[in-house]
């Protein structure tokens, strides 16, 4: 919830004047690629401390999402995003259906194209516009004179860092890329074409090679949610897994847990992972942070929209996105070890992360008992639809204190966390060789927290990998896992049409491959060519 990511409060105020001094080159570029320069202005002379340099590294986390609330004129939660409402991307799986603002669902209905907007678009864009921030701090870096090498390790690391994950998150859904790794000439951007997915894995996994060796073992300065080598080692093994090299994947991820105990470890309390209460904990190994008022600064993560929201409250539960759960979600999580449920909603007696991930009837919320009435969508109830749930994602909004009329959440977005971690590496060793004692330790330590006591043992690697994948699916329901899994299993077109509820909402017509790119960008750059099949 700190803002540690933008440094302070006082230095939010500042970044808006100061950093135009020197970022204002990049303003017409950072929707890419046009025919302005990014590298036609000067930096020289701003860059001159390490304070300066951090308030360039806050620089590129705005570059992310638009700034300003837009009750008070600013874009607010309706401007490009990199993470654009993105538990919305549920829509992209089995079990959620119809959200409308961020433009998964046109995804997964199979009527998005280059026009479409929301995290279509967003991804791309503000993407763009913070690498082209990170290249320049890159290029500044060695230029600055009086930084201690820690401090420099650190910053450039974390820059770094940043490119890494923004080309991971960009290249799964886009696959070829512009790969741009430096200050370009207006014009060499006018020759930029996209290149292959492969060299941008290779240039991801350069970066958190050197991240990994050079970034601090703690958060530099003790600023939380600054990235270390253990941040930089769990993205490559998730870099790796993803491309399905389950020995490098396995080789750093074993890394992490040998610092279990130290540096990382689950919380005990699933809940409060998902819903703000754990932010700092062990189990948090990336995310971006909110802050602590209501200024629009967290329009990534928004929870205003029907979060507390239900006709107790004056308003429709989630009326504004309009995506609904399917009941075959609840059915998936089993009986706490020793329980008997007495239904599919006696969230006391099964798996805890049912009550972690959403509110359901009986949850009580600001002082109130929710019941089933509270849930309604467009004045329908979710009772009276066959196959919706009497539930809701948890995530955005704390269960008391959040003031219910805000459009932004003060909950951090959790990127990496150690539950990740364990279920990684046991689907990568379990690929690689099988379910030994390792695998078996890492599932058994997530199914421990959620109170279903240990996994079947002898359980053959068919057997194992559908244990994997399921607690996958529950561990990060909202947390823009799912799809990603989904692809890399092979199994996303299946699994997307699928959707049982899917029909209310329009029905699926998921055609698998990657997003188009904005038709701006490919409207302004002669050399890159529209995703095929758009």
């Amino acid at each position: 919830m700190k803002n540690l990511n933008r440094l302070d409060i006082k230095m939010r105020f500042l970044l808006p004047t100061l950093l135009a001094t020197f970022f204002i080159v990049l303003s017409c570029s950072e929707d890419l690629l046009d025919k302005s320069d990014p590298g036609s202005g000067t930096m020289e002379g701003f860059f001159n401390s390490e304070e300066t340099l951090l308030m360039g590294v806050s620089g590129v986390y705005e570059a992310l999402w638009p700034s300003g609330d837009w009750m008070t004129g600013g874009a607010g939660v309706w401007g490009d995003n990199f993470v654009y409402h993105i538990y919305e991307m549920d829509d992209l799986t089995e079990y959620s259906s119809g959200g409308g603002l961020g433009g998964y669902s046109a995804v997964a209905r199979g009527t998005v194209n280059s026009l479409s907007g929301g995290g279509i678009s967003g991804r791309w864009n503000k993407g763009y516009a913070a690498m082209s921030r990170i290249n320049n701090m890159l290029e500044v870096i060695p230029t600055v004179e009086g930084i201690s090498s820690q401090a420099n390790a650190a910053i450039e690391g974390e820059l770094r860092f940043l490119r890494a994950w923004i080309y991971f998150e960009m290249t799964k859904a886009y696959g070829d890329l512009p790969l741009l790794t430096s200050v370009l000439s207006a014009e060499a951007i006018q020759e930029v074409s996209r290149s292959p997915a492969s060299e941008v894995y290779n240039q991801i996994i350069a970066d958190l090679d050197w991240c990994k060796s050079n970034l601090p073992n703690d958060s530099y300065n003790g600023d939380f949610g600054r990235p270390t080598k253990v941040t930089a080692m769990t993205l490559l093994g998730k870099v790796y897994l993803q491309q399905k090299d389950y020995s490098n994947a396995a080789s750093n991820l074993e890394q992490v847990i040998a610092l279990e105990g130290t540096k990382v470890g689950l919380h005990p309390d699933f809940k409060a992972v998902k819903n703000g209460g754990a932010e700092q904990s062990n189990e948090i190994i990336f995310s971006l942070q909110a802050t602590n008022d209501n200024e629009g600064h967290t329009e990534y993560y928004s929870g205003g929209f029907g979060q507390g929201h239900t006709q107790s409250w004056g308003g429709e539960h989630h009326g504004w996105h309009g995506y609904r759960l399917g009941e075959n979600i609840i059915d998936d999580f089993s009986a706490l070890e020793g329980q008997t449920p007495s239904g599919r909603y006696d969230w006391q007696k099964k798996d805890q992360r049912l009550i972690g991930s959403f509110r359901l009837p009986g949850d009580t919320f600001r002082g109130s008992v929710i019941v089933e009435d509270d849930f309604v969508l467009f004045g329908s109830k979710n009772s009276e639809a066959p196959g919706v749930a009497l539930a809701y994602m948890r995530l955005g909004v704390l269960d008391e204190g959040n003031d219910q009329t805000t459009w932004t959440s003060p909950v951090d977005l959790n990127i990496l966390r150690y539950a990740d971690v364990l279920l990684m590496y046991a689907e990568a060793k379990n690929e690689s060789s099988g379910p030994d004692a390792s695998v078996y330790s890492a599932v058994n330590k997530i199914r421990q927290r959620a109170g279903i006591g240990d996994a079947l043992v002898g359980m053959s690697q068919t057997d194992m990998r559908a244990e994997i994948r399921l607690q996958r699916k529950l561990e990060f329901i909202g947390e823009a896992s799912r799809y990603w899994d989904l692809k890399r299993y092979g199994t996303d077109v299946e699994v997307i049409n699928s959707n049982p509820i899917a029909a209310q909402q329009g029905g699926n017509n998921y055609k698998g491959g990657y997003w188009p790119i904005p038709q701006g960008a490919v409207d302004s750059s002669p050399n890159i060519d529209q995703t095929t099949g758009y």
